[in-house]
């Protein structure tokens, strides 16, 4: 089973589901998703298996993490060398020869938003762009629908052949949950719950 990161005294490590130490003392470590978690260890940042062996070769700037602390979804990983994230597989091999400022990690569906030079696009998880780079912001794919924005100030939600289904109303749009649910803030000071209907993203 994946281990659990807990912090004991501002160090980290790999605990069972009886709290018993596995293994690992790093600076912060995230949790596991495809037997692949990030850890760090002072500024420096690796992938290990969920029996705390190193990932590859490469240590890294830096590993795009979700809110859960997440760094592999789809078995893919966003990790930074020198200045520039590239696209891994859950073996810490490149994916694609595309270099990007930025990165969203995919979610539901198979297309993950990226910055380049700028601009966000759309990779698949080949690490081929399916979009590109003309949004000045832009989250991950899920549920067939991507919240964008092209002035940076007004956000709706787009499908991959590029369509607005939802209009560029909002100040913010998050993801779609696979329930098929998502909050939008509408103001500066409220927020709505939205709901997928007839859509069908398949």
């Amino acid at each position: 089973n994946d281990g659990i990161p807990i912090c004991v005294n501002g160090v980290y490590s790999f605990y069972d589901i009886n709290f018993k130490k596995q293994y690992g003392e790093y600076d912060f470590a995230g949790s596991f998703s495809s037997g692949v978690a990030a850890v760090k260890k002072g500024d420096r940042w690796q992938l290990i298996d969920s029996t705390g062996n190193v990932i590859g070769n490469n240590t890294y700037n830096d590993i795009i993490l979700d809110d859960r602390g997440v760094c592999c979804q789809k078995e893919r990983i966003f990790a930074k060398i020198d200045d520039k994230y590239i696209l891994l597989d859950n073996t810490g091999n490149q994916i694609g020869k595309y270099e990007f400022d930025a990165a969203k990690l995919f979610s539901t569906d198979g297309y993950a938003a990226v910055e380049i030079s700028g601009l966000w696009g759309f990779i698949d998880i080949n690490g081929e762009l399916k979009i590109e780079p003309i949004y000045l912001g832009a989250n991950s794919f899920s549920m067939g629908l991507a919240p964008v924005t092209k002035d940076g100030k007004k956000w709706g939600y787009i499908d991959i052949s590029e369509n607005e289904i939802i209009k560029t109303e909002y100040i913010y749009c998050q993801q779609f949950t696979t329930s098929g649910t998502a909050y939008v803030q509408e103001d500066e000071d409220d927020w709505s719950l939205i709901k997928l209907y007839k859509y069908n993203y398949n």
